[in-house]
Parts: structure tokens; C-alpha cells; sequence
């Protein structure tokens, strides 16, 4: 659903909060954590849901049709394997620098 320019977390489907079990040297604990991508609102803009769809999709033929590893193809795209993370989890755009022709070849 997308109202002025945002529309519902992909990653959390709208859902921003959910129960985690946190242990420490105290024991184990529930506490409620926020979505990492939408930081608990259940929205965000257009462009990131979009941007957080196509990194999941490159992550699926990565993993799934290539079986290469993050490091793999960073080392292919000329880019290092925390940009290509930060690319796969939504969090940021493809630089420039990377040939289009290679992306398009995967």
C-alpha cells in the first residue's frame, strides 16, 4: 500500500516490531526489537523498498544460480564485500563505477 511516496516495509511486511530472545551471562531473556530496515515504522519511501527488492534479488542469483559468496563477487564487480552487503540488505545504491554489462551478464 503506498501513500505519498512510501509504502509498506518489505522486510517486515508492515510488522516493524517482533519478540527476540536475547542471552547473556545474566541468562536469557524476550525483549522487542524494531526492524533494522524501516527502524520500527512499518513504512518507508519507495525508493528504498525498491532498492531493498532489487538487492534481494541480486543476493538470490548470487547465492541460488551462481553459488558465488559475497567476496566472490564484489571481487568480480571491483567493489568491496561491505558495499555489496549494504547493496544485497537495502541500504545502498550500486555505485557507478561498476560496468552495467557485468550485472546484466548475472
Amino acid at each position: 500500500m503506498a501513500t505519498n511516496g512510501t509504502e509498506t516495509c518489505p522486510q517486515c511486511d508492515g510488522s516493524p516490531q517482533h519478540v527476540a530472545i536475547i542471552c547473556g551471562l545474566q541468562g536469557c531473556r524476550e525483549t522487542i526489537c524494531a526492524c533494522d530496515f524501516c527502524a520500527g515504522l512499518g513504512i518507508v519511501k519507495v525508493e528504498a523498498a525498491d532498492r531493498y527488492r532489487w538487492g534481494q534479488a541480486l543476493r538470490q542469483i548470487r547465492v541460488h544460480k551462481h553459488h558465488l559468496t559475497q567476496k566472490g563477487l564484489a571481487y568480480i564487480l571491483g567493489i568491496s564485500p561491505q558495499l555489496l552487503n549494504n547493496i544485497e540488505c537495502g541500504q545502498a545504491d550500486m555505485p557507478d563505477t561498476v560496468d552495467l554489462r557485468l550485472l546484466k551478464a548475472l
